[in-house]
C-alpha cells in the first residue's frame, strides 16, 4: 500500500523540500505531515523551498480551510516559497485563494507539474 505522505529533499543542498500527497488521508492527517515538513525545513540554517505534489483529489470535509490556515500560520521562519503542484482540480487554488484572502497572505504557486514547479522556483532566486 502506498504512503500518504512522503518526504524527499529534491535537491542534493537540501534548498527545496518535496512533500507528496498520496491517497487516503484525512484533514488531521495533513496537518500533521505538514508539522512534519516544517520540523524538517527548521532543521536547516538556510532557506528552503517546499514543493507540495498533490497525487490525488482532496478529501472531504470542512476541515479543509482550517488545515490550509494550520499550513501558512505555523511556517518556520525559514520556509521562503511554496509551490503546489495540481493538475487535478480548481477546487485547490479556490480554497488557496479564499485562504490567503482571508488570511492577508501572498499565497503559494499553483502550477500543473513538478518541472514547472521546479522551474518557478529556480526564477526567484
Amino acid at each position: 500500500m502506498a504512503q500518504k505522505f512522503v518526504f524527499a529533499w529534491d535537491d542534493e543542498n537540501h534548498t527545496c523540500l518535496r512533500m507528496e500527497l498520496g491517497m487516503g488521508w484525512s484533514w488531521g492527517e495533513f496537518i500533521e505531515a505538514i508539522d512534519e515538513a516544517h520540523a524538517m525545513v527548521a532543521t536547516k540554517d538556510h532557506d528552503v523551498n517546499l514543493i507540495m505534489l498533490w497525487k490525488a483529489s482532496l478529501p472531504p470535509g470542512r476541515e479543509a480551510m482550517p488545515a490550509l490556515q494550520h499550513a501558512g500560520g505555523t511556517q518556520p521562519p525559514n520556509l521562503r516559497h511554496t509551490v503546489m503542484v495540481n493538475k487535478s482540480t480548481r477546487f485547490l487554488d479556490i480554497l488557496i485563494k479564499n485562504t490567503d484572502r482571508r488570511e492577508g497572505w501572498v499565497g503559494p504557486k499553483i502550477v500543473q507539474n513538478i518541472d514547472d514547479a521546479r522551474k518557478y522556483l529556480g526564477t526567484l532566486d
